[in-house]
């Protein structure tokens, strides 16, 4: 498990979501709509299954609605990834870019873990043991999404886009993850 959330972060996360949200992050700060379109659509594309890019902007949409709730100015996109929910939401609360993107990348660390505890299954002391061993390799893939330059913003887990293709036409499943 440790395993694959470890190639799962350096080598999709870091190379495309974390790459990303610097981008979303500027587009908010500079209330650049056309850049936070742009990055939006970007990051919906690189989603290799319905899938995936429906769980994406089911939590974009539902951390949309959080923040419109909350008074807060959501994104005018017309699907939201929830990278860009994210940044408009740290944006706003003055949280800086560099924050954002480590708070996002605990974030989905956090859900990998949580999802495996319930599937592979870890015990709470096995779950905490590994969370605390993979955030100590969140700043290196931090570092690597700053390094990107916009053309080289991308990757793909072929293993993770088939398992994805496949249950998504499962008969029955547990959940849409």
């Amino acid at each position: 498990c440790r395993d694959w959330l470890t190639l799962q972060l350096n080598h999709s996360l870091a190379r495309t979501d974390l790459a990303v949200v610097s981008r979303l992050y500027r587009g908010c700060e500079r209330n650049d709509r056309a850049a936070l379109a742009y990055w939006n659509d970007y990051l919906l594309a690189c989603r290799e299954t319905r899938e995936l890019r429906l769980t994406d902007t089911a939590m974009g949409q539902a951390l949309a609605r959080l923040l419109v709730g909350l008074g807060q100015a959501a994104p005018d996109t017309e699907e939201t990834a929830f990278a860009t929910a994210f940044c408009c939401a740290a944006r706003q609360w003055r949280i800086e870019s560099r924050a954002c993107a480590l708070a996002y990348a605990w974030a989905w660390l956090d859900n990998q873990v949580a999802a495996a505890t319930k599937l592979v299954p870890l015990g709470q002391t096995q779950a905490q043991l590994l969370l605390g061993n993979l955030q100590a390799t969140v700043p290196a893939a931090l570092t690597l999404a700053a390094s990107l330059g916009d053309e080289d913003i991308g990757a793909s887990l072929p293993a993770v886009a088939l398992a994805s293709s496949r249950h998504e036409t499962q008969y029955t499943r547990l959940f849409r993850s």
